[in-house]
């Protein structure tokens, strides 16, 4: 749906869970009047209030509710991004590190052969050229 906020879907998915305001309000610990203000268009879901709502609602897609593509459910146990612990994101990060090691030392081989093969192709076109005379 075009020009579809934020806010439109969560509230179908309020719709299919039976949440109401009320519910949602208490659940995720929001300010009174913050789900009714954002559905009316004064005033617009934050950051912080997304987070908390992802947060509770765990089999809610993040990238559904903020895009509107994909599923609105989470299958097979995926989690929200931000929801690893800093041990997972430093993992991550390590291999990902050692990742770009390799690819970095791949591309430094690459370019020793492309240009050994440059040399070869170099001198093969001096000894056509020579058979040519």
């Amino acid at each position: 749906m075009e020009n579809e906020r934020i806010i439109d879907r969560f509230d179908k998915y309020m719709t299919f869970k039976h949440l109401n305001d009320n519910i949602v309000t208490t659940e995720c610990g929001l300010g009174i009047g913050t789900i009714g203000k954002a559905k009316s268009g004064r005033n617009d879901l934050g950051k912080r209030t997304i987070d908390k709502l992802l947060a509770k609602y765990q089999d809610l897609s993040k990238v559904w509710l903020l895009t509107g593509e994909g599923e609105m459910l989470i299958s097979d146990g995926k989690k929200h991004v931000d929801e690893h612990t800093p041990d997972q994101v430093t993992k991550l990060i390590d291999e990902l590190s050692a990742q770009r090691r390799m690819t970095e030392k791949a591309l430094e081989q690459n370019d020793r052969l492309i240009t050994l093969l440059e040399k070869e192709a170099e001198r093969t076109e001096v000894i056509v050229a020579q058979k040519r005379v």
